[in-house]
């Protein structure tokens, strides 16, 4: 298994912490975590690992495996607190998705321990390349997957997956205005002295966004060159990745949030591009036109603002950073929160 020790060896290398590793596989050595995926496939999915092409870590570990008999699988890994009925759920998406004819992959087992956590696999859907955000052409292509993906999953009634995909009543932080830090890296409570401004926005906007009648729709909450890809020349949508995104929630305030986001590609070497206003609202615009029929004028006060509270969600992931030492001005979160978040909602912001 060298390349995928080498692989888990430098990604260990650029985050020697490694707070993921440590909860999922209660190690921070790359063989040791190589031989426990290893022991996995044996178990699980009957075969040895013979290769690697990837290795990610988010909220959870991501590797592509070959093995030895010819299959090519992606594994993901999973913390020991993740919830299992939300985890069976996803899956039941994906499988619904995958019927229903959308690029997504298959799902190849249930969820099984592996190091102190839980894991599942899939087939491996390597196909395509991440969309480019800044062409018109390729974000229009972009939105109009999200759309689609939102009115085909709408003919299932959320209920029959459980409560788990409402993820609205899961743990908040800072008095309930945020969901749970997707990183131990960022910890909102601790870092809170001179972020009040940015909270004061969150506020405002997450109470537009709770103004909001309609029905729940099931999502893709992370849709961005990272999750999705299209074909070569850019004109359709390949494949769909993170399905641990999908949640139910409002249409309108689940696309305000994913437009805040749609733009960023954590793989360019320049580092992401982080959408300014106009861009966001071009996506939900372009996201509009391959609906049914149009948003209202309600629905679009709920998208802008779904827009600047994404951004404030970040804004306190970069100040976070920045309150321990580790700054990351070049996203400049914070400075497009200041030139635009009051115009995203539409008011006159009083000092908070």
């Amino acid at each position: 298994m060298p390349a995928l020790v080498d692989l888990v060896s430098s990604q260990l290398a650029v985050h020697p912490e490694a707070p993921v590793e440590r909860i999922v596989f209660g190690s921070v050595d790359a063989a040791d975590i190589a031989s426990s995926l290893n022991e996995w496939s044996q178990d699980v999915l009957g075969s040895k690992i013979v290769g690697s092409w990837l290795w990610a870590v988010s909220v959870g570990c991501v590797a592509g495996l070959k093995l030895s008999n010819g299959r090519r699988v992606v594994v993901k890994a999973y913390a020991p607190d993740r919830d299992l009925a939300r985890l069976e759920a996803v899956l039941a998406v994906q499988r619904v998705a995958v019927e229903a004819g959308l690029p997504a992959a298959r799902p190849l087992t249930v969820p099984t321990r592996l190091g102190l956590g839980w894991a599942v696999a899939e087939e491996s859907l390597n196909v395509g390349r991440p969309p480019d955000m800044r062409r018109p052409e390729e974000r229009l292509v972009a939105a109009y997957g999200w759309t689609r993906l939102v009115e085909i999953l709408s003919r299932e009634d959320p209920t029959l997956f459980g409560r788990a995909l409402d993820t609205r009543g899961s743990a908040r932080v800072v008095d309930g205005l945020y969901p749970l830090p997707h990183s131990p890296l960022f910890d909102f409570e601790a870092t809170g002295d001179g972020a009040e401004w940015i909270d004061h926005i969150a506020r405002t906007a997450w109470r537009t966004m709770q103004d909001l009648e309609g029905p729940a729709r099931i999502v893709h909450a992370d849709w961005r060159p990272d999750n999705i890809r299209v074909n070569d020349v850019g004109a359709e949508l390949v494949a769909i990745y993170d399905w641990d995104s999908i949640r139910v929630e409002p249409e309108a305030s689940a696309l305000g949030q994913v437009a805040a986001m749609h733009s960023i590609d954590w793989s360019l070497p320049s580092g992401p591009h982080f959408a300014d206003a106009a861009e966001c609202v071009a996506f939900a615009v372009d996201a509009e036109k391959a609906r049914s029929g149009p948003f209202s004028a309600h629905e679009w006060l709920v998208i802008r603002a779904a827009i600047a509270y994404g951004w404030c969600y970040t804004a306190r992931c970069e100040h976070a950073r920045a309150y321990v030492g580790d700054d990351k001005p070049q996203f400049q979160m914070r400075h497009r929160l200041r030139v635009d978040g009051k115009s995203l909602l539409g008011v006159t912001l009083a000092e908070g």
